[in-house]
C-alpha cells in the first residue's frame, strides 16, 4: 500500500503490517507496534484456515471430476465369453 500511495493523503494508508511497522521502528514505540503485529495473528490464522479449507474443497471437487472423467473416456477391454 505505502508504495502504491505513499502513505497519502497525509500519511493515512495503512494496512495492519506497515501501520505496526509506522508505530514501532518509525515511530520509536516497538512495544506498541508488537501489539498490532500480534493482533494480526489470530485473525490471519482465521483467514488461512478458511483459504486453505476452500483450496481443499476446490482440490478435492476437481479429483473427483478427473477420476469419472478418466473412466468414462478409458477404452474397454473386450467382454469374455466364459460359458465356454
Amino acid at each position: 500500500m505505502r508504495i502504491l500511495t505513499a502513505g497519502g493523503p497525509i500519511d493515512q494508508t495503512h494496512v495492519f503490517a506497515t501501520w505496526a511497522f509506522w508505530l514501532g521502528i518509525q515511530g520509536g514505540d516497538i512495544p506498541l507496534g508488537a501489539s498490532v503485529s500480534l493482533f494480526m495473528v489470530p485473525i490471519l490464522a482465521v483467514a488461512a484456515i478458511f483459504i486453505l479449507r476452500d483450496i481443499h474443497r476446490r482440490g478435492t471437487r476437481h479429483n473427483v471430476h478427473d477420476r469419472s472423467v478418466a473412466t468414462t473416456d478409458a477404452p474397454r477391454a473386450p467382454a469374455r465369453d466364459t460359458a465356454a
